[in-house]
């Protein structure tokens, strides 16, 4: 699939829809922080360098920063003669963006024997052990206060069966791409995969919210799960980096 080629006049408008739709930038929640940057290209990551650091005073390290295409994170890490000494660390694979336009949202049909509900307390240790990065995490704060601050601040779905089972759920993300998507496995070839993801998308939608993804350059199912349910690839990727100080 080819991506969408964003023309200049569209980038203005993307970037502040994207900047309405992310409800948090750098604060203190006693867990780790995400530093939500907007940078329009290489030639400015030493400001970028600058209040990241200044960011820094006041929260524990590291800081996620997430919202930078790939030439301004390698731009950041070259601005430091030694690489093992750099304090960015970016991820070693980066993330293609895709977001689901309005006309693309289309109310879910919920299968019979399921129901919707909300992602609550009694969710956290499913959640936790299905996602793939939650050991990586765990290394810097406790995963279940984290998800507690996501499940009480952002859009969450969970299809449950009618004894309130949870089956599948997706959730929005502190940086606000939607993610952590999931299906039990015995629960699986049932398209619940793509009736939660468009519930999420029909939820914040309904806020006012734009609809976007993260997928990993290498994940080919969750290029073509995303792809086949509405979502339009945007030309940029996307790479997560730490700062550790």
């Amino acid at each position: 699939m080819e991506p969408h080629k964003i023309l200049p006049a569209e980038y203005d408008i993307l970037e502040q829809q994207m900047k309405n739709a992310l409800p948090l930038s750098i604060c203190d929640w006693g867990i780790l922080p995400s530093a939500v940057t907007f940078c329009k290209g290489p030639e400015f990551v030493r400001s970028l360098k600058a209040l990241i650091q200044l960011a820094s005073k006041n929260v524990p390290s590291p800081i996620l920063v997430v919202g930078c295409s790939t030439d301004v994170i390698d731009a950041l890490v070259n601005l430091y003669e030694c690489k093992a000494s750099c304090p960015f660390k970016p991820a070693q694979e980066n993330a293609l963006v895709y977001t689901l336009p309005p006309k693309n949202i289309s109310p879910p049909t919920i299968p019979d024997g399921f129901r919707v509900s909300e992602l609550g307390e009694r969710h956290i240790d499913p959640v936790k052990k299905s996602w793939r990065y939650a050991e990586e995490y765990e290394q810097f704060f406790s995963m279940d206060r984290w998800l507690r601050y996501h499940f009480s601040n952002f859009p969450t779905l969970c299809i449950e069966t009618e004894e309130g089972l949870p089956v599948a759920w997706e959730l929005q993300q502190d940086y606000g791409a939607i993610g952590m998507l999931h299906v039990v496995p015995e629960f699986r070839r049932k398209k619940l995969g793509s009736v939660v993801t468009m519930a999420l998308a029909e939820k914040m939608n309904n806020e006012g919210q734009m609809v976007f993804a993260c997928v990993n350059e290498k994940n080919e199912t969750g290029k073509t799960f995303h792809e086949t349910n509405g979502y339009i690839r945007l030309a940029f990727d996307l790479c997560f980096c730490s700062y550790f100080f």
